[in-house]
C-alpha cells in the first residue's frame, strides 16, 4: 500500500503555522524489505537517506530519501505508521502474499485505523488529515457495523489509547460517530481526555511550538510502559539525532541535549496552560 501525503511533524514545509503542503511521496514496506526498497529507489536518482538507525537496523519511523537533482520529490519508506505500533501496519494495511494485480486493500476498519493514526502522529493539528478523515467517511462509513473497531484494538493494545481519542476529535471537528464505531472501546481514561481538549485545528503558535503540541499529545497516548521510548523521541533524543534536527535547519551548531529537554519541557508547560480555559474555546 502506498499514501501520498503531506510531511509529518518535524518534516513539513510550514508556510504558515499548522498547515502542511503535500510534498512528499509515502511508500509502506515490511521492515525486511526496508534495505532493498531504499536501494531500488536510489537507482532512480535519490540519495542516501540519513535518518537515525536504532539498534535494531531500523529507523524510528521512515527513511527518507531525496532526489539528488530535484527533480523529483522526497520519498519516505516507511516500516510502520507511528511508534505506537510494530504489528498493525504489516498485518493490517500490506498484502498478506504477493498480489500481482495489484487489487488487494485493507479491510475498511483497517483503513480507518491508518488515518486515525495519521491524525495522531500530527497531533490533531489542523483541519487536513481530518478532511480526509471526513472524505472518507462519506464513501466507506456505511460499510463498517457498530463497535467495527472494537476488535482490532483488541489484537493491537498498543494502539487502545490513541484510536480512540483520536476518533473523539474527529468527532469534534468533522463528526466522525465515534461512540457508533468504537463501541464498548469508546470510554476515554484522564490522559486520552486532555488530550482531546488539546487538540488545536485552527493553530497560531510558532513552529516550533507547534512540535511541542504534537510531542505533548503523543507523551499523553503512547501505550501503557513507553515512557522511555517517549522521552528518546520528544525530550532526550540521541546526539546524532540533533546534529540531523541542526543540519536540517542550516544551523551551526546542534542543541545540547540537555538544553533541548529543558526548552521542549517548557514548551509544554504552555501546551497544559490552555486547559485553563473553557472547553468551548479549544474548538
Amino acid at each position: 500500500m502506498h499514501r501520498v501525503e503531506g510531511t509529518a511533524a518535524g518534516r513539513g514545509d510550514l508556510r504558515r503555522s499548522g498547515q502542511r503542503l503535500s510534498s512528499d511521496i509515502d511508500l509502506l514496506v515490511t521492515p525486511e524489505q526496508l534495505r532493498a526498497a531504499v536501494e531500488v529507489v536510489r537507482g532512480l536518482g535519490y540519495g542516501a537517506p540519513t535518518d537515525h538507525v536504532r539498534e535494531d537496523g531500523l529507523p524510528q519511523l521512515h527513511f527518507t530519501l531525496v532526489h539528488e537533482r530535484g527533480e523529483l520529490p522526497p520519498v519516505e519508506l516507511h516500516w510502520r505508521v507511528h511508534w505506537y505500533e510494530r504489528n498493525f501496519s504489516r498485518e493490517r494495511l500490506l498484502p498478506p502474499a504477493v498480489d500481482p494485480l495489484g487489487q488487494w486493500r485493507p479491510p475498511p476498519a483497517h483503513e480507518l485505523v491508518a488515518l486515525l493514526l495519521f491524525y495522531a502522529r500530527d497531533g490533531f493539528i489542523d483541519l487536513r488529515l481530518a478532511s480526509d478523515l471526513s472524505a472518507w467517511w462519506d464513501v466507506h462509513g456505511a460499510e463498517l457495523g457498530p463497535g467495527a473497531l472494537g476488535e482490532l484494538l483488541h489484537l493491537h493494545p498498543a494502539l487502545a489509547r490513541v484510536i480512540p481519542a483520536a476518533a473523539r476529535v474527529a468527532e469534534k471537528t468533522v463528526g466522525l460517530p465515534a461512540a457508533r464505531i468504537l463501541g464498548d472501546a469508546g470510554g476515554l481514561d484522564l490522559r486520552e481526555r486532555i488530550a482531546v481538549r488539546l487538540a488545536n485545528p485552527n493553530p497560531h503558535s510558532s513552529r516550533p511550538q507547534l512540535y511541542a503540541d504534537m510531542g505533548l499529545i503523543d507523551g499523553l497516548l503512547m501505550p501503557p510502559g513507553d515512557f522511555k521510548a517517549f522521552v528518546r523521541r520528544n525530550v532526550l533524543p540521541p546526539p546524532e539525532v540533533l546534529d540531523q534536527q541542526a543540519r536540517d535547519a542550516a544551523r551551526r551548531h546542534a542543541r545540547s541535549p540537555l538544553g533541548r529537554g529543558v526548552g521542549m519541557l517548557g514548551r509544554y508547560g504552555l501546551t497544559m496552560t490552555r486547559l485553563l480555559r473553557p472547553p468551548e474555546t479549544l474548538r
